[in-house]
């Protein structure tokens, strides 16, 4: 991840004393972690940077006291803990500038995923997004994020958008089931070539791109 959009979301973290190494560092080709119970830097109660924990460097932060996310050091739903909570009207996020996974992810069409492990609080009739990759201020450039979009009072879809510069949607890739519950989430985007496919919990979420 690049960027983590402004949303109400809960990150939870991975106990580190287990003898066996957290998923992350077993899969091949990592390259950024944030696990909200290493890294993470707090002033006091609120997060002002968040280390990637693979070691190379994609770390984000946020200078301003009013943007930045709260830290939740045990969390009630993730079995207490921790989590860093973002809320939307707040515009609380935090990001990174011209960090080295840019690098590989630069040119046209590379394969990537993201997951992360999330838990909405509340429904709201607007779009969500929990990341963002790319440079959305820069004429000529475009960006992708992942979320959720909003269908009605009691929904949304996990979905993703590619946009340029000025915001028009290009592309959106929204998913055919409706996620109507509060219940911590595992969201898988993966996407390769001109091809992107979600799920939830594991279960494909039926896109077409």
């Amino acid at each position: 991840m690049l960027a983590l959009s402004p949303s109400r979301f809960r990150f939870f973290g991975r106990r580190r004393t287990r003898p066996v190494a957290p998923l992350p560092y077993r899969i091949t080709g990592v390259a950024a972690d944030y696990d909200a119970a290493v890294g993470v830097t707090t002033t006091p109660a609120k997060v002002s940077a968040w280390t990637d924990a693979t070691g190379n460097g994609n770390n984000l932060a946020q200078a301003t006291d009013g943007n930045r996310p709260t830290f939740v050091a045990a969390s009630e739903h993730f079995r207490g803990w921790p989590a860093i909570r973002f809320v939307k009207s707040a515009t609380t996020y935090l990001f990174g500038s011209s960090l080295p996974i840019c690098t590989p992810l630069s040119g046209a069409d590379k394969p990537f995923t993201v997951f992360a492990v999330v838990r909405r609080a509340t429904k709201i009739s607007a779009d969500e997004y929990l990341w963002t990759l790319g440079n959305s201020a820069q004429a000529g450039q475009s960006y992708i994020s992942g979320g959720y979009r909003y269908q009605n009072n009691n929904s949304q879809r996990v979905n993703s958008d590619v946009r340029d510069d000025a915001g028009t949607a290009a592309t959106n890739s929204t998913g055919m089931n409706e996620i109507t519950d509060f219940a911590p989430q595992m969201l898988c985007w993966s996407f390769s070539g001109t091809v992107a496919s979600i799920y939830v919990l594991g279960a494909s979420q039926n896109l077409r791109y």
